[in-house]
């Protein structure tokens, strides 16, 4: 491993407290045309019991160099395999068939979150997570000072301009720029005295990843990067280009949906196909971003009409969508049954004498009404919502 990597900044870097595992940097990143930081988002490691666990946590955690024995072992010398760095591999140069310690050795690596992730409880990475891992960010990208910095996934971005904000930190807002797949391609620079450092965000490449894709999107917006790479790991009689591969999951069935307005999307689908109804002005249904706060989730009905996305889309607050299916199922007992008791809503009858016009416009929708509760019984004899919003 020696032999592949540079130390010249370990002092600099050891003197950053929260720094949890010392970069990668390779041998030959420092004389670099450009010099690539790609950032991983975290460290996780299995166990049968939870004291193996507990040992491999407490040697990981104290072991400073952890990530560098990790790129070392897997994508160098390929001791043990990872989807994620085999498709680092493919999206900056579209293959592994090459000399991969070229590669790594001119460019640095290391994971954002500084704590180990329990993979035997499939834990993530809170918000709290990235939010508090900017600053550590801040502080080795002082050090070692890339030209280039590729995020691989783009969860650290939600946080990114409130922490930019809270460390007093000149940069440029987000900006979403591209859908690919199930996940939106993001940007925004950083400036420090007269330092200036792009950051793009991709999806992260564990699974799932269509790697031709964001190889294509990479080369728009990262072009140097990626001819630089190419220049130093191979030529045209060593390496073999793969084929483009699009994994059929990563294709959406969704086309038309707009990405460019404030709302969004995050998981969505095609009203139309749903009800049926291709002249209906409600064309999707989306779950995501909130058009009044991107720190908020909404869903969101996008309504056309025949010309423009129409000002009167619904979005609601994901906190209160249970509360208008409460709302609409205490009603339908309240109809059907006049003698039943209030929910925790405490609703009450306001007019009586208009029961009848909900009566009948419930009879109306019977169908697409049972349709839809019918799937959501389901969902919840499928999904223990104590447990998994404890």
């Amino acid at each position: 491993m020696e032999k592949h990597i540079d130390k010249s900044f370990d002092k600099q870097l050891e003197a950053i407290t929260k720094l949890t595992w010392l970069p990668w940097i390779g041998k030959s990143y420092n004389e670099a045309n450009r010099k690539l930081l790609i950032v991983g988002e975290s460290h996780y490691q299995f166990a049968e019991s939870d004291e193996e666990y507990e040992k491999k946590f407490k040697e990981a955690t104290e072991d400073k160099e952890f990530t560098r024995k990790t790129i070392y072992e897997s994508p160098i010398c390929c001791e043990w395999t990872s989807n994620t760095f085999e498709n680092i591999h493919r999206v900056f140069l579209e293959t592994n068939n090459f000399r991969r310690e070229l590669f790594w050795e001119h460019v640095a690596f290391y994971n954002f979150i500084p704590r180990l992730m329990d993979y035997r409880k499939k834990e993530r990475p809170m918000w709290v997570d990235f939010y508090n891992s900017w600053d550590t960010f801040i502080k080795v990208i002082k050090v070692i000072k890339p030209t280039d910095c590729v995020f691989i996934g783009v969860s650290a971005s939600n946080s990114f301009n409130q922490a930019m904000e809270e460390l007093r930190i000149k940069y440029t807002p987000i900006k979403w720029l591209e859908g690919i797949g199930t996940v939106y391609a993001r940007s925004s620079k950083i400036e420090i005295d007269d330092y200036e450092l792009n950051l793009t965000f991709i999806q992260h490449s564990s699974k799932m990843f269509s790697w031709s894709r964001w190889n294509a999107f990479l080369k728009k917006q990262n072009r140097e990067i990626i001819e630089y790479l190419r220049s130093v790991v191979s030529d045209d009689k060593t390496v073999k280009y793969e084929n483009p591969i699009i994994e059929p999951q990563q294709e959406s069935l969704i086309k038309g949906i707009p990405t460019y307005l404030s709302h969004k999307p995050v998981i969505a689908c095609n009203y139309t196909e749903y009800t049926g109804n291709d002249s209906n002005d409600a064309k999707y249904l989306s779950i995501g971003h909130a058009q009044y706060d991107y720190k908020g989730a909404s869903v969101k009905l996008f309504r056309h009409t025949g010309q423009r996305w129409s000002r009167q889309s619904e979005e609601v607050p994901i906190n209160r969508v249970g509360d208008m299916a409460l709302i609409l199922l205490a009603s339908i007992k309240r109809i059907y049954s006049p003698d039943s008791t209030s929910t925790i809503l405490n609703e009450e009858v306001l007019k009586v004498d208009d029961l009848d016009f909900l009566q009948s416009e419930i009879e109306a929708n019977k169908e697409r009404i049972k349709t839809s509760f019918s799937e959501i019984k389901k969902l919840l004899n499928e999904i223990d919502i104590e447990k998994e919003l404890q």
